[in-house]
Order: structure tokens, then sequence, then C-alpha cells
């Protein structure tokens, strides 16, 4: 009879949590603020992300690096090698590493 008692305790708190989930989750939020929201876009028809950008930021389409520039025809450019570049051991096409001496300006 223990066993039984047990058995129907749990199943009436089983149905009680239950109960109170089911109530819970059928009550719906209060949506009148966003409806607030909709007939405010409704009345002006702009959406809110629908303004100019301030005047001298960032456009979000434009680019950060900027626009390469060509130096003029004979311009002297000083370069520090990374290594010794040698006629016996390099070939047309090698690669080689350096460093810039002073700015182009």
């Amino acid at each position: 009879m223990t066993l039984s008692k047990a058995t129907n305790a749990a199943v009436s708190i089983f149905l009680l949590v239950l109960l109170a989930f089911i109530i819970g989750c059928a009550h719906q939020p209060n949506l009148q603020a966003a409806d607030e929201n909709v007939s405010t876009v409704a009345n002006d028809g702009k959406l809110p992300f629908d303004h100019e950008s301030p005047k001298g930021g960032l456009s979000p389409t434009g680019t950060l690096v900027p626009k390469p520039e060509n130096l003029p025809a004979g311009t002297p450019i000083t370069i520090r090698l990374q290594s010794a570049v040698s006629s016996a051991t390099s070939r047309s096409g090698d690669i080689f590493e350096g460093f810039l001496d002073e700015p182009v300006v």
C-alpha cells in the first residue's frame, strides 16, 4: 500500500507541475509596446535604420585602404636588403626582401 501512495503522490505532483507550466506558457506577454513601434513606423514611413549618416564620418561601404599612387619615373628609392644579392647565385625572377630606408613622400 505504501508504494501505491508514493506513486499517487508523485503522479499528483507531476500533474500539478504540468498544469502550472501549461498555465504559465499559455499567458501571452504584453505586446502593446511592440504595437506602438509598428504604428510609429507606419506613421513616419521610415524604418529606424533609414537615416542619413553624419557628415565627416566613414562610409560603411568605403574602404580604409588608401588608393595606390604612382611614383614619377626616375624617383630614387633607397632600399636596404635583408640578405645579399649576388649575380653568381641569383637568377632572373628571384625574390628578395628589403626595407625602405626613408619614407616615400
